[in-house]
């Protein structure tokens, strides 16, 4: 039987790990981390609280930090037959870690850990998937640490299984545009977001190559510009914006407002507004907006039953005559009346 000090504290330990769930399941990081911190002064080895303080740290992208307490994890997890189902998992987010901090070759001895953990044929459909992600992260560290001819081939032998592969996917598209194959990554990111449209990797990989020289051109041969394609013009747009890629992110607005009905290209020039304002280009900005407003019509309405398009317009006019003294000459109407055609 436990002694009562030792009871006491695994009573302690089970009340502070549920304190630590309920605040990390609402996103009290901070007091998450706490909880978990006091479970770890109890028992340095409680694998449950270290895996989630690494969650915590690379959600905040403080990888040493994180690779610190996976270390931790992992040596407890060695330590007891109990949790090999667990250690593989474990083993792999280090490696993570060990990739983002630039030390493949030590990612490289935990993966093959991890797959040494999970021999190919056991655990079914399950296990199988479980190695294939093991496969293309050991291909990844092994291309990181020189040997590109093998972590090529990794990721190869897992598409040859799995053609649609996610993570084989991202890796041979990130290879793909190394090399300068910029369209078939394009391809393969085009695919991957539409499967994976909230995935950060995938959405940053797919900025990366639209962002590239020739990227957008490329884009548009593949996404020709038209009204059914403006939908996707204006998403790719926003993902680009939010990883600071202006320019591209200019062009994609700039295409989707040219083809998008009016209902939705009111959204897409107040996009591309806002593009404009965070390169500092005001009047641009301004002219964006103004521009919008005159091909809509006089008398058309902005919003239901707002003002019309005339009415806002003076307001704009007459609020920022002041500011910016060019105003004047922004997206006035053509010499024969018509309103002038939209930003490039």
């Amino acid at each position: 039987a436990p002694t009562p000090a030792a009871a006491a504290a695994a009573a302690a330990t089970k009340a502070l790990v549920a304190q630590g769930e309920a605040a990390f399941k609402a996103k009290r990081l901070r007091a998450a981390s706490a909880a978990y911190e006091a479970v770890i002064a109890l028992n340095p080895h409680h694998r449950a609280s270290l895996s989630r303080l690494a969650e915590i740290e690379v959600g905040c992208e403080r990888f040493e930090a994180a690779a610190a307490f996976l270390k931790r994890a992992c040596d407890a997890a060695r330590a007891t037959a109990l949790s090999a189902p667990t250690t593989p998992l474990l083993l792999a987010r280090l490696a993570d870690a060990y990739i983002v901090l630039r030390r493949p070759r030590d990612a490289v001895l935990l993966v093959r850990e991890a797959l040494d953990l999970c021999p190919e044929g056991e655990g079914g459909e399950q296990g199988a998937a479980r190695r294939a992600r093991l496969l293309v992260k050991l291909g990844r560290a092994l291309y990181d640490a020189g040997d590109r001819k093998t972590g090529s081939d990794l990721f190869m032998a897992v598409l040859d299984k799995d053609q649609e592969h996610p993570e084989a996917l991202v890796e041979y598209a990130a290879v793909a545009l190394e090399c300068g194959q910029l369209e078939d990554a394009l391809k393969v990111n085009l695919r991957l977001v539409v499967k994976r449209p909230d995935d950060k990797k995938v959405r940053r990989a797919l900025c990366d190559t639209i962002a590239a020289d020739d990227g957008c051109a490329h884009l548009f041969e593949q996404l020709a510009p038209s009204a059914s394609a403006a939908p996707a013009h204006a998403f790719l747009a926003t993902v680009v914006k939010d990883h600071s890629h202006l320019e591209a992110s200019e062009r994609l607005y700039g295409a989707a407002i040219a083809h998008a009905p009016a209902a939705t290209a009111a959204s897409y020039a107040l996009n591309l507004a806002h593009v404009f304002e965070l390169s500092l280009r005001y009047e641009e900005a301004l002219s964006t907006v103004v521009g919008f407003l005159r091909q809509q019509g006089r008398e058309r309405s902005v919003g239901a039953g707002g003002p019309s398009s005339e009415h806002v317009l003076q307001l704009l006019q007459d609020s920022t005559a002041l500011a910016l003294p060019a105003f004047g000459t922004l997206a006035k109407p053509q010499a024969d009346g018509t309103p002038p055609p939209p930003p490039p």
